[in-house]
């Protein structure tokens, strides 16, 4: 029987050499920065033009910008204003954010016109107007110009609401300052020339009744007293303090009080004297002052509120001097009358 011979292959080692990886590994990364560098002039060329439909956007918006008669006639109708542009390209959206904010600017500064010209309103005039309308006034112009594009680019039409009402509350209080200022100056000069025009119509309280409350809880009528023009008096000082004035002018204005308290006595003193038709009227009236016999309700509230003796003494100078006057008038027509017949005879 024959032998069998099995075959043994040879082994053959099935690697590929060093160099040839090596140069596989060289082509591969070449191929990743070529692509990597072609990546960066796309995005290079797509950022250009990026940059350039932005720019050409902004001019455009700039350039075609609503007008401010556009803007104003938009503000007067209520109507949105219509902005170049539009929010589905970066040309759109470049040329409508930079006419929105050429708008805004536009919208801002006659906005503040129009404020100062509603403020140069209320400050017309001999006296500020009351700032109570002047705020609805400056509100009213925030929501106007601010409506215009309220619903285009309400991002910036918030911005701006915000500035002017700033703007606007800045001089609303401004002016509102001023106005307490004068208001201020204005009642006190308006309290002082109604205390001159009571002292001036003080001789008319000689002729009003007045109700008292005395001690017991009781009332009676009476007519003026000393004791009631100096309740008046204080009064009146308490409600100028409270208005602010100074004491320097609250006591100029207590001097002044006593002062015409005494002049309307006077007054009534000469007055009473003057009404007397005949001369001795009037030297009866004189008498009854020089001796306290008083007659009249009117003269004896007079006389009253006269404090010191030196009032009193001037009051019945004041009687006697008129006596005296009317007795010297008397005497001139009788020796008038006398010369005249002398020289008729003659």
């Amino acid at each position: 029987m024959a032998e069998s011979v099995r075959y043994q292959g040879r082994r053959v080692a099935l690697r590929i050499p060093e160099a040839q990886a090596f140069e596989a590994e060289a082509i591969g990364r070449g191929l990743g920065q070529l692509q990597q560098s072609l990546n960066r002039m796309t995005n290079f060329f797509a950022e250009q033009n990026q940059i350039k439909a932005k720019v050409e956007g902004e001019e455009y918006g700039a350039a075609n910008a609503p007008t401010l008669k556009q803007i104003q006639d938009a503000k007067e109708t209520g109507e949105e204003l219509n902005l170049p542009g539009n929010k589905n390209t970066l040309f759109g959206r470049a040329a409508r954010a930079a006419a929105a904010n050429i708008v805004s600017t536009e919208l801002e500064l006659a906005a503040k016109t129009e404020m100062d010209e509603v403020i140069l309103a209320y400050e017309s005039g001999d006296r500020l107007r009351n700032p109570a309308q002047l705020q609805d006034k400056l509100d009213a112009i925030i929501q106007g110009y601010a409506s215009t594009f309220d619903e285009s680019v309400p991002s910036i039409a918030r911005s701006m609401k915000a500035n002017l009402a700033l703007t606007a509350n800045a001089k609303y209080t401004a002016y509102h300052g001023k106005y307490m200022t004068e208001q201020k100056v204005q009642s006190k000069a308006d309290f002082g020339r109604v205390v001159l025009t009571d002292i001036d119509n003080m001789p008319e309280l000689f002729n009003t009744k007045f109700t008292v409350t005395n001690a017991d809880g009781s009332t009676e009528q009476t007519f003026i007293t000393r004791e009631i023009f100096d309740a008046m008096k204080i009064e009146m000082l308490e409600r100028g303090s409270k208005r602010g004035l100074t004491e320097s002018t609250l006591r100029t204005l207590a001097n002044l009080w006593d002062e015409g308290v005494k002049e309307a006595a006077l007054q009534v003193i000469n007055d009473e004297a003057l009404n007397m038709s005949s001369t001795d009227g009037k030297y009866a009236f004189y008498k009854s002052l020089q001796q306290g016999n008083l007659q009249q309700d009117k003269v004896k509230g007079a006389m009253g509120v006269l404090v010191s003796q030196e009032d009193k003494a001037k009051a019945i100078s004041v009687a006697r001097e008129m006596w005296k006057q009317d007795l010297d008038d008397n005497n001139a027509q009788i020796n008038f009358n006398i010369t005249r017949h002398n020289e008729q005879v003659r």
